[in-house]
């Protein structure tokens, strides 16, 4: 299955983050930097600030419409997110959907 024109412009955006994270000293900062790319500010008037809600481990989340393919782009994405992944480190792909934890 390939994925769809938009689901491919969620993709890139992903990896435009996951290379903010590696040029950047701190998840916030690869935050701000990631949005400033698009012109968009973070805090008042922008998106909101990085929530480091499990300190150090990046937060990545993709809005699409109800049929849009989430649960196909999370799947097409950890590949993406794991070859940013220094090769030492162990990986885990942690999944929540409308409020349920898998």
């Amino acid at each position: 299955m390939e994925l769809k024109n938009y689901q491919k412009k969620v993709i890139a955006d992903l990896q435009n983050y996951l290379h903010s994270l590696k040029q950047s000293a701190n998840l916030a900062e690869a935050w701000k930097n990631y949005w400033q790319t698009k012109d968009i500010a973070v805090g008042n008037g922008g998106v909101p600030a990085y929530k480091d809600n499990i300190q150090g481990v990046p937060a990545v989340c993709m809005k699409v419409p109800t049929g849009g393919g989430k649960t196909f782009l999370a799947c097409s994405a950890i590949k993406h997110i794991f070859d940013f992944m220094p090769a030492e480190k162990p990986k885990l792909v942690g999944m929540v959907r409308i409020g349920q934890i898998f």
